[in-house]
């Protein structure tokens, strides 16, 4: 004690335990006997000591900080500096090193059998190449060992431990301990409850006290357990499941799938195009990248660098924020919901892609359902099975596949179906207003009971508004436009349209010509470039005196005022006793198969012809021609001097409005007399008088005589001449010059 050293390079110790405090010279420590420690805690660099153990002495040189150019010989323990310090002990060498409480990071580097750290001494590696057995300290401690079996525990603080290749036991000790394999050649798998699955660098090891593991730079597949764990792919593309706990999931480079399980989680994707799965979920999740509310194995997740999430095989819902996401819903029915956004989106479902507000830029992936915005959104799928949701704003449907349901409420703007479907229904889509057709040909488009607007395309299309006031827009083509009930508008646009009403309860009445309606459903209807009406089953009025109109009837009694040649009249076989009006001076109902009646409603001549039917033929106060041909007719001249041809059949000249008595000679073709004063018959079988005293004469076979209610006289020159009275008309008589006549047969003829 008190000595003084001048020009000392080498000091040797004593047979005790000596200690040696290092300096700025380089020197040569020879301990000698008894445990000696050399102390380089005044240094203010760090330092390396590369000691070997040769014939039983350990030995070596140091540098850096006060370990330059010293030589260290027989010591037992190193006190280390307050900076990072490397100890390297070669051939086996073991020796004690220490550090003070924060004193840098320091490693020992071993080729020893066995080694344990002195305290506050954080890294351990083995250079060796057999099996290495490696024990840490209180320290947060890096153990890594070689490529045989080694055994590395951690003890105390949160350890690292790096088994390397060979089946390893990792033992963690207290703390929050990670198994790594960031310096394994190839991918992992690493299972920390069936370690018998492990493959790469941990097949065979064996875990007690481990927390987490750090995979390699490689595609690894790491598998918590039923605790908390901490699992970071560290590179390559990697699988993370969490299973139950509060879990930590690191994805590190690459493009990860990261699966918490149960738990509140933290998934970091880290670099690359990272997923959260939730494909392992035994139930519905809710995920809600918004508003972080999420359900299910997502309650209370945090997402970090997470790029796509995968929901489970259960029927799940993702709510989108402002960044972009891939949604992918992997089975049953799943939505996007968006009703959060406060700008419109626009989603295509069959297209997967996502468009304005939270939809910008996302990218969805087996999603049946979308929920839209309170904004005017674009909703389009051309899948069966999948759902458009609207908002409460204007939006826009556009609907390319069958089976796609579109569900608005009410109160939810004016809505609009666009297609290019042949057909399309939005009668169950209550709450939708409008449809249109975007395709090429033929288009039967159903409406439903709101106001709805339909608008077709340009072939001849079918728009059937249904209840409500719709508005119907052909568009080019021949468009049959079925307003319904409601105060419609039935615009056909370009081609020859249809205003059909067959589907009211109420006969209509319509008039093409002035777009005037009544009736029905023809209640407030406006038409606009009509040119054919279809009538109800009922009574129906239909007018036009504009050349190529149709008026069709329907199975009622119906009345058609024609006022051109040109108006075309459709009846079908058995649709009611159907009657042509009209004030022209010629009129054929020849092409009007299945009208009944033609009745001629002008002051002038009138020249009318029947067709192959039963026809009622009325003239007027002029001198009329009337046509019955085929069938069995009614031929009514009215007054004038008219020509009444029955043609074929058995044909019936009617008087029974003349003001007069008529007299009828029907085989003579003469007439006179009331309304029958120079009219002329042909082909005429049977006669009915007025209500006066007629003189009805036929010596014709099959011909029949008909008088009315006055005292009429039959001049009957035939046996086979048919008379007949009505009870109480009046006092009648048959004169014949035949040798023989019976009146057996003559009803009411006295």
């Amino acid at each position: 004690m008190g000595d003084t050293f001048i020009g000392i390079e080498s000091y040797v110790g004593s047979t005790y335990d000596d200690v040696f405090i290092a300096g700025a010279t380089a020197t040569t420590f020879d301990g000698g006997g008894g445990i000696d420690v050399v102390d380089y805690s005044l240094s203010v660099a760090g330092i390396t000591l590369n000691l070997t153990r040769y014939c039983g002495v350990i030995y070596g040189p140091g540098s850096g900080g006060l370990a330059e150019g010293d030589t260290i010989y027989n010591i037992d323990r190193i006190i280390g500096t307050n900076f990072n310090d490397l100890y390297i002990l070669n051939g086996n060498a073991v020796m004690v090193f220490t550090e003070a409480a924060n004193g840098g990071i320091d490693e020992v580097r071993t080729d020893g059998a066995s080694f344990g750290l002195g305290a506050n001494v954080e890294n351990l590696t083995y250079t060796g190449t057999a099996d290495f057995s490696g024990y840490g300290n209180a320290s947060d401690n890096m153990i890594t060992g070689g490529s045989i079996a080694d055994r590395l525990e951690g003890q105390g603080g949160n350890d690292t431990l790096i088994g390397g290749a060979g089946g390893d036991t990792l033992i963690g000790g207290d703390g929050f301990d990670l198994a790594s394999y960031v310096s394994a050649s190839g991918d992992v798998l690493v299972d920390l409850v069936n370690m018998a699955v492990n493959t790469g660098h941990a097949a065979r090891d064996f875990y007690a006290g481990i927390e987490g593991v750090v995979g390699s730079a490689f595609a690894d597949t790491l598998r918590g357990a039923t605790s908390a764990d901490y699992l970071d792919g560290a590179g390559g593309n990697d699988t993370i499941s969490g299973y139950n706990g509060d879990d930590v999931l690191i994805g590190g480079g690459g493009s990860d799938t990261l699966d918490g399980g149960d738990g509140t989680d933290t998934l970091d994707g880290g670099d690359g195009t990272d997923t959260a799965s939730y494909a392992t979920a035994g139930a519905s999740v809710r995920l809600d990248l918004k508003n972080s509310t999420s359900t299910g194995d997502a309650a209370g997740d945090v997402f970090v660098s997470i790029e796509r999430y995968v929901g489970s095989s259960y029927n799940d819902s993702f709510v989108s924020g402002l960044s972009a996401h891939t949604l992918d819903g992997g089975n049953g029915t799943d939505t996007i919901d968006y009703s959060g956004s406060g700008a419109a989106v626009t989603v295509d479902l069959t297209g997967g892609t996502g468009s304005g507000g939270d939809a910008a830029g996302d990218v969805l992936i087996s999603i049946e359902k979308v929920i839209g915005s309170s904004v005017g959104d674009t909703l389009s799928s051309s899948t069966s099975g999948n759902v458009l949701q609207g908002g409460a704003g204007d939006d826009v449907y556009l609907v390319d596949g069958t089976g796609v349901t579109i569900s608005e409420a009410a109160g939810g703007g004016a809505d609009e179906v666009r297609t290019a479907l042949a057909s399309m229904s939005i009668a169950s889509f209550a709450n939708v207003e409008s449809l249109v057709f975007t395709g090429i040909g033929v288009f039967n488009g159903v409406g439903n009971n709101a106001n709805n607007i339909m608008t077709g395309g340009s072939a001849g299309d079918v728009l059937d508004g249904r209840a409500g006031d719709d508005t119907l827009i052909g568009g080019a083509g021949d468009d049959r436009l079925i307003g319904g009930a409601g105060a419609d508008i039935l615009s056909g646009g370009d081609g020859h349209d249809a205003a059909d009403y067959s589907s009211s309860a109420s006969a209509v009445s319509v008039d093409l010509t002035t777009g005037t309606v009544s009736g029905g459903d023809a209640n407030g209807d406006a038409v606009a470039s009509i040119e054919r009406v279809i009538g109800s089953n009922l009574g129906d009025t239909l007018v036009s005196s504009t050349s190529g109109h149709t008026l069709q009837g329907g199975g009622g009694n119906d009345i058609y005022l024609v006022g051109d040649a040109g108006v075309v009249i459709v009846e079908s076989g058995g649709g009611g006793t159907d009657e042509v009006r009209t004030a022209l001076a010629s009129f054929t109902i020849a092409s009007a198969a299945n009208v009944e009646n033609l009745v001629f409603t002008g002051n002038g001549d009138f020249v009318g012809t029947g067709n192959s039917g039963n026809n009622r033929i009325v003239g007027g106060a002029g001198n009329d021609v009337l046509n019955g041909g085929d069938g069995n007719d009614v031929l009514a001249g009215g007054s004038g001097a008219d020509t009444l041809a029955g043609g074929n059949g058995t044909d019936t000249a009617d008087y029974s409005g003349s003001s007069a008595a008529v007299a009828i000679d029907l085989t003579a073709g003469t007439a006179s007399g009331g309304d029958a004063d120079g009219d002329v018959l042909t082909s005429i079988e049977k006669v009915i008088g007025s209500n006066f005293a007629d003189t009805l004469a036929s010596s014709t076979s099959g011909h029949t005589l008909q008088g009315g209610a006055g005292d009429d006289i039959y001049l009957v020159g035939s046996a086979g001449v048919t008379t007949g009275e009505a009870s109480g008309g009046g006092m009648d008589e048959v004169r014949t010059a035949l040798a023989s006549l019976t009146i057996a047969n003559a009803a009411n003829v006295e």
